[in-house]
């Protein structure tokens, strides 16, 4: 890596208002998380493969929050106190100060797409995915896969054995926004990452929850199929009834049917529109400064990373809206809490249920 270093040219301003918002990430971004957390290991071996991953996202989600307001909420206190420079250069702590929220904000990344390949397969392939929650070793692979090879990427950068970060002058911090004319190795580097992080998982998580819809919408033309056939002629004795119960029962089909196909169109538009609302904002302005690098850009970078965040605060707040479950315990808890009144909802995995009965 070639030895470059930029500058940022942050005011007081920029520093209180990065503080303010950290500070709301951190505390809305933890609550919600240890809720989940909390949740999910309640149930301790009785804990399915699903559960295991959801409590693995909402693990890494608090992670990334906590090490990110760690790691940056000195920096913005410090220029607010104007007790500059931070780190004098870019030394192994410096690059550790950035590297450890990197690590898990690509945790989490591959958290979110792991859950949605475990999703696909357990709807639309719920023989392979029996078969492999059978297996123990299974679970093992996906932990490794979604814990190890993260740091491949985030902890060589801080060893300097691979990639880099970039030193911002005027402050005195390290950060994870890249240039070509750092070198060849910065070039490979943040293609793979852009790639690897950004580009792959997204199109996993597309493609799933896709396939999921899909699944659900044929699941509800086998249900139209039939109960458009034609009825049968009842003997007389009952007839009347039974054709009553009939038609209740088939109106009823519909409804849940048109319900479901919503539920599910819902489900994946906010999983969709959150991860790329996060994350697609931070990677397009990480490609232009890639190519064309001010202290502006940085400012820009910095603050649509604080929108990265924005998946780490909405996950828990899906997760609690879309299931009675987590709401019934949370009652318990606070009983007199008006947050956490009941509705009814079905989950895809319920969806999933209830389709192969029919």
């Amino acid at each position: 890596m070639v030895n470059v270093t930029f500058q940022i040219q942050m005011s007081e301003e920029f520093a209180v208002g990065s503080m303010i918002i950290l500070v709301f990430i951190f505390a809305v971004g933890l609550c919600g998380n240890a809720i989940i957390c909390c949740y999910k290991i309640k149930d301790g071996r009785k804990m399915k493969v699903q559960d295991i991953l959801v409590f693995n996202l909402a693990f890494s989600d608090a992670s990334y929050v906590t090490s990110s307001f760690i790691g940056l909420f000195q920096i913005f206190f410090r220029v607010y106190l104007n007790q500059l420079p931070i780190y004098k250069s870019n030394t192994l702590l410096c690059r550790l100060n950035i590297c450890i929220p990197f690590y898990f904000g690509v945790v989490n990344v591959f958290s979110m797409a792991l859950l949605a390949i475990v999703r696909y397969l357990a709807i639309n392939k719920p023989r392979t995915f029996l078969s492999l929650s059978r297996k123990s070793y299974s679970l093992v692979i996906f932990c490794l896969i979604n814990w190890l090879v993260p740091a491949l990427l985030a902890f060589p950068q801080a060893f300097r054995l691979w990639g880099g970060v970039t030193y911002i002058s005027d402050v005195g911090f390290c950060y994870t926004i890249y240039h070509y004319s750092q070198g060849l190795n910065i070039i490979i580097f943040f293609t793979t990452v852009i790639v690897g992080v950004i580009v792959v998982p997204l199109t996993i998580i597309f493609l799933c929850y896709w396939k999921i819809y899909q699944e659900v919408r044929r699941n509800r033309s086998r249900i139209a199929y039939h109960d458009n056939r034609p009825n049968v002629i009842l003997p007389a004795t009952h007839d009347k009834n039974r054709s009553l119960r009939v038609r209740a029962r088939s109106n009823s089909i519909k409804s849940f049917s048109r319900k479901r196909e919503i539920y599910v169109a819902t489900t994946l538009f906010i999983i969709l529109l959150t991860f790329t609302l996060s994350y697609i904002p931070y990677s397009i302005i990480a490609i232009i400064a890639f190519f064309r690098i001010s202290p502006y850009q940085i400012r820009v970078h910095l603050i649509l990373l604080f929108v990265t965040y924005l998946g780490n605060i909405a996950n828990p707040i899906i997760f609690i809206i879309r299931n009675n479950d987590i709401r019934k315990w949370l009652k318990r808890l606070f009983p007199s809490c008006s947050l956490f009144q009941l509705y009814s909802t079905t989950s895809i995995a319920d969806i999933a249920t209830q389709d192969r009965r029919v």
